[in-house]
């Protein structure tokens, strides 16, 4: 079921939810020349807060995209993974994320591209914090929902480039582990990834303990610095990984999202794979998640990336 929304409608849920890093988003600009659908799919492989199989989730189709003369016309996809607390409709609320690729593309600075936005909400935390994993008790596997229902239903239902190279999926801080935990796993599904503020060193703690559990086998299994090291980095995984590209972003005074994001950068470029680390002056929030976004646009969406069946803005 597609429902058509307004960012009127939209803010007002997304202003009574929290969203880490929500304190500092800059000015809201015009609304987007693209449209804003809300979708509501079945799924058997997360629950939603009241245990129930249906879970929503929000898709931007860039300016044009209904156009008789872009009938043909297919587009790469960004799949956007939210931070803790958070929602998919922080993207649009605090980062208006579709406004800046639009921008970025009459500019020339890349091409036009889908977002899906996935709702990352665990059922069983206090916070909802999902950590975009398969939960270890098996209830939950947010890490497949992302990687095959959500890809399926994208390549199913719009006109997508479905190849892994035009797949790009990006988070935010929680989001941004995710990104980079799930795209480790799943090369073959996602080419790309854009990591912004993400921490890589998870051990469960805090929030993530409710749903990721004391196992340590499982635990190392779900933390980049880890399993990028020793046995875990056999040949075939490096070979698999060495296809895909990855753009790691944060602020110089994030603490341990900084650090922890130098260190990836640093491991990646031990194993040869491809990756471009951006550190910029500020702190976790919106103003210093935009301009990463937009330089991480420039590096792995390039206007030379035209949708296919049409040239480039």
């Amino acid at each position: 079921m597609k429902i058509v929304l307004t960012l009127a409608a939209l803010g007002i849920a997304a202003i009574a939810a929290p969203a880490f890093g929500s304190h500092k988003t800059a000015p809201a600009p015009a609304a987007p020349e693209g449209k804003i659908v809300r979708v509501a799919e079945s799924t058997s492989l997360v629950r939603n807060k009241k245990k129930l199989s249906i879970r929503d989730f929000l898709v931007y189709e860039p300016a044009g995209y209904d156009d008789v003369e872009n009938a043909n016309r297919r587009y790469p996809v960004i799949y956007l993974l939210h931070g803790s607390p958070g929602n998919p409709s922080n993207f649009l609320n605090f980062g208006h994320w579709p406004q800046l690729i639009e921008q970025a593309a009459k500019q020339g600075d890349c091409a036009q591209a889908i977002l899906v936005m996935p709702d990352g909400n665990y059922e069983g935390g206090k916070y909802g914090d999902s950590e975009w994993v398969n939960s270890a008790d098996g209830q939950d596997r947010y890490e497949d929902y992302i990687a095959t229902q959500m890809v399926g239903w994208a390549d199913g239902n719009l006109r997508t480039q479905a190849d892994a190279k035009d797949r790009i999926l990006c988070g935010v801080s929680e989001g941004g582990f995710g990104a980079v935990n799930i795209g480790l796993h799943h090369p073959e599904v996602f080419g790309k990834v854009i990591a912004i503020s993400g921490y890589y060193h998870n051990d469960g703690s805090g929030w993530a303990r409710e749903v990721m559990g004391r196992d340590p086998a499982y635990l190392r299994a779900n933390s980049p610095l880890d399993y990028l090291s020793g046995q875990d980095a056999g040949v075939k995984s490096v070979a698999a990984w060495k296809k895909s590209v990855f753009y790691l972003g944060a602020g110089d005074d994030e603490g341990r999202y900084v650090d922890e994001t130098r260190a990836l950068a640093t491991r990646l470029g031990v194993l040869g794979i491809p990756r471009t680390l951006s550190v910029l002056d500020g702190r976790h929030g919106w103003t210093l998640w935009n301009p990463l976004f937009l330089g991480a646009l420039k590096t792995m969406l390039p206007p030379e990336i035209a949708a296919s069946g049409s040239s480039a803005l």
